[in-house]
């Protein structure tokens, strides 16, 4: 096999490994341009070494698995914004291992800027099926919903004040209601960082209230039906949020990244669930306008074809 790059990867690359942590490699291999004119070799296709016995198989640093792409895929899944091939173009020569190919530097690294373009809302994307999937958007649809059920069964003209009680019996880390006794037009009942005047009429509440229901849509009314929080989970959507911010402000990615600790902390649950919650909901935010409003081409500017059929005329044009 032609390995052109090997790197560390996972929770060594980002500085967040722990005592469970596994060895994880990503490698980029060439096929043989006889093999790819013979169709002996799937250009979509990985390859896979590991020690694993089984998907059971406890991690820890005695655990690895390495996985090859083939040069067209691991370059394709740049240009799309893929968040593990962007983080494999990142990743620093002290996390290579072994020789590196000289195509991978000359050919691929010194022209990683031109791939960034507005496909890294694939990024954003990945933080959000993370948090979506394992709670955080989920947990707060669960909040949202069971307002909205309850107000929905009410009168319409019912105001807020006049059912408080009721109200603060459903409250939860994601809402409460806030009272004023010295001036009652300022008490409020929050839900999810929303706030309605307990002087309104149930009927002002509705609308809002079943907009942001309706906003998560499907795949985060399905997290709110999981139990627990996955705290690795989360600490990926933040990894992912982070990394796209650095790469739109600074058009470059550290490694070990520079948030590290905070991750671990996630990761580890340091972080109590509701400190972390609303400040991923607000990241994830932050970096959807970023990468939306920024002045990145909308497409690479370089070609997936150009860079592997430069390979191929410099090191492998014969069959």
């Amino acid at each position: 096999m032609n390995v052109l790059f090997k790197t560390i990867f996972g929770s060594r690359l980002y500085g967040t490994k722990t005592d469970n942590s596994d060895l994880d490699y990503k490698a980029v291999y060439a096929p043989a341009l006889e093999d790819l004119v013979l169709g002996k070799v799937d250009v979509d296709s990985s390859i896979r070494e590991s020690n694993k016995v089984d998907a059971n198989t406890k991690s820890d640093s005695s655990v690895y698995e390495v996985e090859y792409y083939t040069l067209h895929k691991f370059l394709k899944h740049v240009v799309e914004g893929q968040t593990i091939a962007i983080d494999m173009l990142y990743a620093p020569p002290q996390f290579w291992v072994g020789s590196v190919h000289s195509f991978w530097v000359a050919g691929v690294v010194t022209k990683r800027e031109k791939f960034l373009s507005k496909n890294l809302g694939r990024f954003v994307q990945y933080a959000v099926r993370q948090a979506a999937k394992y709670g955080i958007k989920g947990s707060r649809l669960n909040t949202a919903s069971k307002f909205l059920r309850y107000l929905e069964s009410v009168d319409k003209n019912t105001r807020l004040v006049d059912i408080a009680s009721e109200l603060e019996s459903l409250t939860d880390e994601h809402s409460e209601v806030q009272r004023v006794d010295d001036n009652p037009s300022k008490s409020m009942l929050v839900v999810c960082g929303k706030k309605f005047p307990l002087t309104v009429r149930v009927c002002r509440v509705l609308e809002p209230l079943g907009r942001f229901v309706d906003k998560y849509g499907k795949r985060a009314e399905l997290a709110a039906e999981d139990e627990g929080v996955d705290k690795k989970a989360c600490s990926h959507a933040f990894r992912a949020a982070f990394e796209v911010r650095e790469l739109v402000m600074t058009r470059n990615l550290v490694f070990p990244l520079r948030d590290r600790q905070f991750l671990v902390d996630v990761k580890t649950g340091k972080l109590a669930y509701k400190e972390f919650a609303p400040m991923l909901e607000d990241l994830i935010d932050e970096v959807s306008n970023l990468v939306r409003e920024s002045d990145l081409p909308e497409t690479p500017q370089v070609s997936v074809d150009d860079i592997v059929r430069e390979y191929y005329s410099l090191h492998d044009n014969r069959v």
